[in-house]
């Protein structure tokens, strides 16, 4: 009898288990994109954003974060990241960090 009850149960477990398997990647999947969301959702504008804030981003420091609200002061609100090319000490990879923590708008 115990044979039985245990032959039902593993043939229970193979016929649900490929629906659990696709309820964990669905779950998986939808973090993922609410993460990805919430990552885009927590990004500042860089014309309205502060000192403070500026250097606490990884690789900016205090000289490049006064050089980057100079010249947002000096020049106006950015309409791209590539205009801060002209700023002396923002290269490609501040470059890309900026684009990876804010925005433009």
């Amino acid at each position: 009898m115990n044979k039985s009850i245990l032959g039902v149960a593993l043939a229970t477990a193979f016929v649900f288990a490929p629906n659990l398997s696709a309820n964990v990647e669905h779950s998986a999947s939808t973090a993922v994109k609410a993460l990805e969301q919430n990552k885009k959702l927590a990004k500042l504008n860089l014309n309205t954003v502060s000192y403070e804030q500026l250097v606490k981003v990884p690789g900016i420091g205090k000289s490049r974060a006064k050089a980057v609200i100079a010249y947002i002061e000096k020049n106006g609100k950015l309409d791209s990241f590539e205009q801060l090319k002209s700023v002396k000490g923002i290269g490609k990879g501040t470059l890309n960090k900026l684009k990876q923590n804010f925005v433009i708008e």
